[in-house]
């Protein structure tokens, strides 16, 4: 089964996972391929004063233009801080235009809220390089081509699926067979291989599985082999080449991390050379001259992975003790050691570069720092709701400068704001935890890295705001904006309201007259149950062919043999899914590679306890 990487703890997890298994971080952001991830920082200037009555020699001038380029060249990736680490940077106009839904079609809008390209796609995403891929629809089938910034075609609507072009390609799949085109559509690799035997990692360099799959080769743009390294070739797919690329671009190194046939990663440099020998169990690539590493201790079933830190020659330098880290941001890192109260849960802390602790494990979950604060999470049980999860930031001192009570906190995008939500009302503080923008949304998204967000009106429509809360342009729009809206997987462009009057929740995939879940439930269709001894049945395990739906609230349905069950999910240690379907405790273990729990599933295992 194809797995995927958590970009937090460099855990494999179950292809279907919303969240880590491991350190628990929201996995929901690495199915967006949409993503155009900007590397910018504050920008830098320095006055340089002239006079014309000074002549300068040329050399002069060329050696200092050439030491300001080295200059700028290093400043381009500091931010204010100083701490070394790349912004995540989301935008919400690329190349000028920003996406947006009227009705069913899709089109784009300018900087000043006026269609620049009318409405006419059925599917749509950021522009990338100058170009936009767009799908219509023929018939049932989706065909995907490339757009201009004039809405041009480029490259027609032709591929059964097409990600976004990253150094000036883009992979494409016809048929079952995936190929790779530059932007004027021509090949430079032929449509030859499986879905799961290609992934651009970036630097110009593939990953493509051997003829039997039992390998990956790694091969330069035109496929030629370039390392006699054999490396693993479980987790390749196409789909995830531009995360790869995203992961790349935010490090400070060009050493990318590999895991090869023997099941221990290595390193290689920009040309394919392996630099730090295949020796760990899990590796991440480098942020702050640090990559985060994983080693396995014990032996068989009290083996565990244990996380620590190398620099760029592959010394360790934080020795293996961790049960979770993160990447270091801002000085610090985020680490997780085992929660005694807990089978698979860990508490979170920070570490400075030295593995010395700055605050001590305590928190449920928690972030990297940005911009001087970081999330953390507090959970609380109870007897009657459950567990309760609750969020708020603190600063590097371990001081809460905003307090752990809210449903959720989004600090992502480098804009200046959180988002936040509180009492069912989404609204906006700044990195010292004021608020600033009143919780008084019923959904919206978080600011945008150029200082834009979108909301929900009372209309049930979205609009545009700036940094102060105004309402940009007096325009309302069906959806607008690629970035996930709340604490849902769902993006400002394809959020639909439930149909119920003064429901904000959005659309139940389910439900076929627009209604929310609880409102599927109560106007649509109830959930159908039957007795616990049809559930158990006479078995141990099954293999199904069943729909399983989890919720943010722990909520799950499980439809199977045209009967619906209603129940509880969490989390697992080994990426599978712990169900207590009407007092039914069993295991679900999830056969698809790619798509969301959130959105179903066609194969399920299931394990009864």
């Amino acid at each position: 089964m194809k797995k995927i990487v958590c970009n937090s703890c460099g855990t494999k997890n179950n292809g279907k996972s919303t969240f880590c298994s491991k350190c628990g971080a929201d996995l929901s952001t690495q199915r967006n391929e949409f993503f155009n991830i900007e590397e910018t920082a504050e920008n830098n200037s320095t006055a340089v004063s002239k006079s014309s009555k000074i002549k300068i020699p040329i050399i002069i001038i060329c050696a200092v233009l050439v030491l300001a380029g080295i200059i700028f060249a290093i400043l381009k990736f500091l931010p204010a801080n100083g701490s070394g680490t790349k912004s995540y940077e989301v935008n919400m106009f690329n190349d000028g235009l920003v996406p947006f839904r009227s009705g069913e079609k899709y089109g784009y809008l300018d900087i000043n809220g006026d269609i620049a390209i009318n409405p006419q796609f059925d599917s749509v995403s950021d522009f990338s390089e100058g170009l936009a891929c767009i799908g219509v629809k023929n018939g049932d089938d989706m065909k995907y081509g490339y757009i201009d910034t004039s809405g041009n075609y480029i490259v027609d609507a032709q591929y059964d699926d097409a990600l976004d072009f990253v150094d000036s390609i883009a992979l494409v799949r016809s048929g079952d067979y995936v190929g790779v085109i530059d932007k004027e559509g021509n090949y430079v690799m032929n449509p030859q291989y499986d879905s799961f035997d290609i992934k651009y990692i970036g630097n110009g360099m593939f990953l493509i599985a051997d003829g039997n799959g039992d390998y990956a080769n790694l091969t330069d743009m035109s496929g030629n082999k370039i390392s006699e390294t054999r490396f693993d070739s479980d987790y390749l797919y196409y789909v995830n080449s531009n995360t790869s690329v995203r992961e790349l671009k935010m490090s400070d190194s060009d050493l990318i991390p590999l895991e090869t046939v023997s099941g221990k990663y290595c390193y290689i440099d920009s040309k394919g050379k392996t630099v730090i020998d295949a020796q760990f169990d899990s590796a991440n690539y480098f942020h702050e001259g640090l990559a985060r590493i994983g080693i396995k201790q014990g032996s068989g079933d009290d083996t565990k992975t244990k996380y620590g830190y190398i620099d760029r020659s592959g010394n360790i330098v934080i020795n293996p003790q961790f049960d979770s880290a993160y990447d270091f941001s801002e000085g610090m890192a985020c680490v997780g050691m085992h929660n005694s109260k807990s089978d698979y849960a860990n508490l979170y802390g920070y570490i400075d570069k030295n593995g010395k602790y700055v605050i001590n494990t305590q928190y449920d979950s928690a972030g990297s720092f940005q911009n001087g604060c970081a999330i953390v999470r507090k959970d609380e049980d109870d007897d009657d709701s459950g567990t309760t999860r609750k969020f708020g930031l603190i600063d590097k001192d371990g001081n809460i400068i905003m307090e752990i009570k809210n449903d959720m906190v989004n600090n992502n995008y480098n804009s200046g704001y959180v988002l936040f939500e509180f009492d069912e009302k989404y609204g906006y503080a700044n990195y010292d935890g004021e608020v600033i923008i009143s919780n008084e949304y019923d959904i919206a998204s978080p600011f945008y890295s150029d200082g834009y967000a979108v909301v929900s009106t009372v209309n049930k429509t979205f609009t545009v705001i700036d940094k102060n809360g105004e309402q940009l342009w007096g325009k309302e729009f069906d959806g607008v904006g690629t970035l996930s809206l709340g604490n849902t997987l769902t993006d400002g462009l394809d959020y639909k309201f439930c149909k119920a009057d003064g429901c904000y929740n959005s659309t139940y995939s389910g439900s076929d007259e627009g209604y929310c879940l609880d409102h599927y439930n109560e106007f649509e269709k109830k959930p159908k149950t039957s007795s616990k001894s049809e559930i158990v049945g006479n078995w141990s395990s099954l293999i199904v062919s069943c729909e399983l739906n989890c919720y943010d609230d722990n909520l799950a349905f499980l439809t199977l043999n045209g009967s619906i069950y209603m129940g509880s999910w969490s989390y697992r240690s080994d990426g599978t899914y712990d169900l207590d379907m009407e007092g039914v405790k069993m295991t679900a273990y999830v056969h698809s590679s790619y798509l969301n729990l959130y959105l179903g599933t066609t194969s399920v295992t299931l394990y009864k306890d």
